[in-house]
Order: structure tokens, then C-alpha cells, then sequence
């Protein structure tokens, strides 16, 4: 497969980031393989619209969570990480378990720290406890499972990343991306991007081109494993592709991304 430079017409191999001829950045082109699952924007925008109504109910930060103090975590009035399956609903906990959370704060940020337990044991009280009990490589979720399937695959991986996003506090705000399944989103943050002159090095038609961004999310499954590969978005570096290797049943062996369109919203913490 070869890019035809939006600038010059010129083409290029598939593996160029630059045009060899007159150097500007060539957009990213990621063709659906044939044996990848692609599933439906209907899918995507329906899951997301329910976690926006989930997040709407969190609340703020308890105040016991942010005043340096000792408390006793059983006796905070919290939100319940395990709403989140009402979400996800490909994925769960097994039997006889379930989603908790200890708080991270310092100076620099506060930021939740999931984990899965037995209903009958206690909450982890601190995050000093968590990181002797979490040891290591340790599973966070080795006690959730998912359908294994292509919608189970990547609900997984979305629930992997959006799943610790409440509470943040201060520099916690930089976690985190906004994943993007829309074509209406999408050209609303390709116009954040372009309103900031941040494209110039991406032609914004060519971006804006169904053929050259894929927002609907792929799954590419092969054994146990599945490869999982969507589009998101943060203030402090643009949109880019997001890809996950997920094993089932629980594990999240590597992410990695690549750029489509760098941004800096130029807000710091």
C-alpha cells in the first residue's frame, strides 16, 4: 500500500511519516485487514453516552480522600467502581469478587488505585498496604473476565483505561485520553486542533477524510489474544491511535500508540 501526499501528490511508501519530497508530515493510514472485527460506531457512541451519565453521578472528591489525615476507608461515603459493569456489560467480576479502590494523594496529585478482592475480605486501607499487597507483575484485575469475543475484547481494553479516570486531583488531571468513535467528535476535535494552527504539518481535509482516520474500533483476535486498536484524544498530545494487547482472561499485556495529529492545549497543572 502507498500515501499519495496530500501537498505535493507525490507518493510515498506506507511505513513513510514525512514526504520524501516535500517533507511535511503524511497522514496516517491504517487499512482494515481482513481478518480484523470492526465494530459498530453504534456500539461505541452508545457505551460512551452511558458512561458520560455514570460519571455525571460520581460526585466529587470525598474530603476525607484530600485532607492528609487518616481515615477509615470502610466509613467513606465513595463512589462504587463496580457501577461500571453496569457500562460494560461484557465484562465482570467472577464470582465471589469484587471491584475496590484505595486513594493515591500527595502533594503532587490524588488518584484512585483499583483492585479486585474477595467480597468477604476487607478494603485495602492505604496505598502503603496496596503496594504490599500488589507486589511485582501482580494482576490488578485477575479476578475480572470478559466475554471472549470481539466486543468483549475491546470493552476490556476501553474498560482498562476509562475504569481509573474518577476522583483525579491536580497533576492526576494529565491521566487519562478521550476516546473517540464518533465522525462528529472527531471533526470537532480536528477543529480544536486547526483552531490552535497545530495542523500545519497535517492538511485538515486529508485528516477529515473517512479513508485516512478509521474511528470505528478493530479487533484482530488470534488465539487467546486480541489486538485491540482505537482512536483517542488528549489536550497534551492530539489525536492518535491507541492499541492494546489483550489476553484473556483478564490481562493487558502491552499498549502502544501512534500519532495522527499532535495538539497541546498549553495548560499545566
Amino acid at each position: 500500500m502507498s500515501v499519495v501526499c496530500s501537498n505535493c501528490g507525490n507518493i510515498n511508501r506506507d511505513s513513510a511519516n514525512f514526504c520524501g519530497y516535500c517533507c511535511i508530515r503524511l497522514p496516517s493510514t491504517v487499512p482494515v485487514q481482513s481478518d480484523e472485527v470492526v465494530i459498530p460506531e453504534k456500539e461505541g457512541t452508545v457505551l460512551l453516552e452511558h458512561l458520560a451519565r455514570l460519571r455525571e453521578q460520581i460526585g466529587d472528591i470525598p474530603s476525607a480522600f484530600t485532607s492528609g489525615k487518616s481515615y477509615d476507608i470502610r466509613h467513606v461515603s465513595r463512589f462504587d467502581a463496580n457501577r461500571y459493569f453496569e457500562v460494560f456489560d461484557r465484562v465482570k467480576c467472577k464470582d465471589g469478587y469484587t471491584l475496590d479502590y484505595v486513594y493515591q494523594y500527595d502533594g503532587l496529585g490524588g488518584y484512585p488505585l483499583l483492585y479486585t478482592r474477595k467480597t468477604t475480605s476487607k478494603s485495602i486501607t492505604s496505598p502503603q498496604e496496596f503496594r504490599q499487597v500488589f507486589t511485582g507483575s501482580r494482576n490488578l484485575m485477575e479476578h475480572i473476565e470478559f466475554e471472549r469475543s470481539a466486543l468483549g475484547y475491546w470493552q476490556f481494553a476501553l474498560f482498562s483505561e476509562v475504569a481509573p479516570l474518577f476522583y483525579l486531583w491536580w497533576h492526576a488531571g494529565y491521566r487519562g485520553y478521550e476516546f473517540i468513535f464518533s465522525r462528529d467528535r472527531f471533526e470537532q476535535v480536528v477543529s480544536l486542533i486547526h483552531s490552535r494552527a497545530q495542523l500545519e504539518s497535517v492538511d485538515r481535509q486529508t485528516l477529515l477524510s473517512s479513508s485516512q482516520v478509521l474511528l470505528n474500533p478493530r479487533v484482530k483476535i488470534n488465539g487467546d489474544t486480541a489486538r485491540v486498536t482505537m482512536v483517542a484524544f488528549t489536550g497534551w498530545g492530539g489525536l492518535f491511535y491507541h492499541h492494546s494487547q489483550i489476553r484473556w482472561p483478564n490481562t493487558v499485556e502491552n499498549t502502544d500508540t501512534e500519532n495522527i495529529a499532535p495538539y497541546d492545549c498549553g495548560i499545566m497543572f
